[in-house]
């Protein structure tokens, strides 16, 4: 394992407390004795769940159901602790103690319920989101052009080989004639060539290829081994560059950017800016434009230049969401779903997989857009 950040033990250290007043405020509720090897036992596990969220448990035999398990225990946790907290309270000034019991009970049993729906099932209930898009001044030759779009697999404990498989029939399902993927498709650099291997096995079912443009877990993983691995392939890198998708009188190309590092918004504006600057210098201004850009901040820059179509990622739309409503709505400027400005129109997808198994109210998803004359 490597060494944590400052982050991660802060983590580490909330999820322990969290679990001890559980514990401690369950004793109360349910009236139950507690023995010094029992308090020792909780300790250890409530250790070992915090220690698993961050943990390279998918390295041992079953690691990644003990990640699973861990998030799907350190969820059950954060659940409770608001709902006991007020019922222990009310118990203690209430004379008829004994209602609690039930209560609690009932919010133990829910929790359990929302932690395992949302960290074994929703997680990977991916769902195929289609849209028609009417595009100004589409050339008629183009009309009816197919677009799937994925992002942030995350390859690694929690999506493997056989899931991309699994994706990738469902996507070639959809008969698309090109596929864009943007960006963080690896965690785990032991997939790296067996992943390059699916996408080149795949790629003759998109008559236009398969596009992909850089995140920031690329970077974080690993860049040259990555870049590496595609050298040579039939899938196509799009780092500050533009693609001729289709001929025709008024063309389309896709244009791809790179991940911005600069953490202040203007600087990372700026950046975007002087990307597409590269990217598009073979772009001719008479065509139909369609950008690729990991983070969905580049949708801004695209309005202001008139491009079509975005195509971002990133932000996992916060993967929490209450009546496809996000519980976290001002995480990004560009979130979850489509935006649309004058004819124009930027997309976050909501991404195929994650680094933390658990979504609730946000499947991953993959997107498919049929292009058609405004």
């Amino acid at each position: 394992m490597k060494s944590l950040t400052t982050f991660q033990l802060f983590v580490m250290f909330s999820v322990l407390v969290v679990c001890l007043v559980n514990f401690f405020t369950g004793r109360k509720l349910f009236s139950f004795p507690v023995s010094k090897t029992c308090l020792l036992v909780y300790l250890v596990l409530s250790c070992l769940i915090g220690s698993g969220l961050f943990a390279n448990f998918h390295e041992l035999p079953f690691g990644a159901q003990i990640t699973h398990i861990c998030v799907f225990l350190c969820i059950m946790h954060i659940i409770i602790l608001p709902f006991w907290l007020v019922l222990l309270p009310a118990k203690l000034v209430m004379a008829n103690a004994m209602l609690f019991k039930p209560v609690a009970a009932m919010v133990l049993f829910a929790a359990i319920l929302l932690s395992g729906y949302g960290c074994f099932y929703e997680s990977r209930a991916i769902k195929i989101n289609r849209s028609t898009l009417r595009i100004h001044d589409l050339d008629p030759q183009i009309e009816g052009f197919r677009i799937a779009h994925i992002t942030d697999l995350h390859m690694g404990a929690y999506f493997t080989p056989s899931d991309l498989r699994v994706v990738m029939n469902r996507i070639v399902e959809q008969n698309p004639d090109t596929l864009f993927i943007t960006g963080d498709l690896i965690d785990d650099l032991g997939y790296l060539e067996e992943m390059s291997a699916i996408f080149e096995e795949y790629a003759n079912k998109f008559p236009f290829g398969i596009y992909v443009t850089w995140g920031n877990h690329e970077y974080i993983r690993g860049y040259d081994a990555i870049n590496d691995a595609f050298a040579g392939k039939s899938t196509v890198i799009l780092s500050d560059q533009s693609v001729l998708l289709r001929d025709s009188k008024r063309p389309l190309y896709a244009i791809g950017v790179d991940y911005p590092f600069y953490k202040n918004h203007a600087a990372r504006y700026e950046e975007f800016d002087r990307m597409l600057d590269k990217a598009m210098a073979n772009v001719p201004a008479d065509s139909s434009k369609i950008l690729l850009s990991h983070h969905s901040m580049a949708i801004d820059n695209a309005f202001s230049r008139k491009i079509d179509l975005t195509l971002s990622g990133h932000t996992h739309g916060t993967q929490l969401a209450l009546f496809d409503k996000p519980l976290f709505p001002d995480a990004f400027k560009y979130l979850r779903g489509m935006y649309y400005k004058e004819g124009l129109y930027g997309y976050v997808n909501t991404g195929i997989s994650s680094w933390f198994p658990f979504r609730l109210g946000c499947p991953p998803e993959i997107a498919v857009f049929d292009i058609k004359k405004r």
